[in-house]
């Protein structure tokens, strides 16, 4: 088939029963990759192309049969849910994480795309899960992940006390006891977005990771003393 040919239909059927089943060699693989160097998304696809792609992706229903079919194709593949990486690679992940290096702009970005999407569910730590399920334990009102006011994303909100409960991980926020040197800046940074929450009426808790680890019933306790003490001059 000539360069800038377009396959009929029929063809690409036929292209597609002939590559079912197919495992590429490790040399074809190569070329592959190597044929693919330097080409980017970005580059293939114009701006208004890349529109359409995502329209058509959003909007795309499947109906039950194709998701049956995806379900099953998706049970034997080793990089669906719940695959694990191997001791090997994940201490070539931690070693690329450690090396790498984020901009001030670069932080400030996230920091942004994290409040600007509310609703976007994010990976709930194991310390967030603790405070959840004591918060449940004791009935307690309360949204996960919620973004307030376009300022902060934070861990949880007390809707009707107006309390805001952020569980800070020691090594990611600069604790001063166990991570007083890493991530310099991001203190100031929380306690920032803490006084501009405060001056909009909300209350702001904040606990360490060890703390948590320590006694998660303890720093929900303070909490609860501070829900009745609103509830009796209510």
């Amino acid at each position: 088939m000539k360069k800038g040919t377009k396959a009929t239909i029929e063809t690409r059927k036929k292209i597609i029963l002939a590559l079912t089943g197919r495992i590429p060699s490790l040399e074809t693989k190569r070329k592959i990759s190597e044929s693919n160097k330097g080409k980017h998304f970005h580059n293939i696809f114009t701006e208004e192309s890349r529109k359409k792609i995502s329209e058509a992706g959003r909007n795309r229903k499947f109906s039950e049969e194709t998701r049956r079919k995806i379900s099953e194709a998706n049970k034997g593949n080793k990089r669906g849910l719940g695959y694990k990486h191997t001791p090997e690679a994940l201490a070539k992940i931690s070693l690329a994480s450690k090396s790498r290096v984020f901009t001030n702009t670069h932080r400030e970005n996230m920091s942004k795309w994290h409040v600007e999407h509310p609703n976007k569910f994010f990976c709930n730590t194991s310390i967030e899960q603790k405070i959840a399920e004591e918060l449940s334990k004791r009935e307690i009102k309360f949204e996960q992940n919620f973004g307030l006011l376009k300022i902060a994303n934070v861990d949880f909100y007390l809707p009707q006390p107006k309390i805001a409960i952020q569980a800070d991980g020691c090594y990611w926020h600069n604790c001063p006891i166990h991570y007083p040197d890493k991530y310099i800046g991001r203190r100031e940074r929380d306690l920032l977005q803490d006084t501009a929450l405060i001056d909009n009426g909300i209350k702001v808790y904040r606990f360490w990771e060890h703390e948590i680890n320590e006694s998660v019933k303890n720093c929900v306790d303070i909490i609860s003393q501070d829900i009745k003490r609103t509830n009796i001059y209510l």
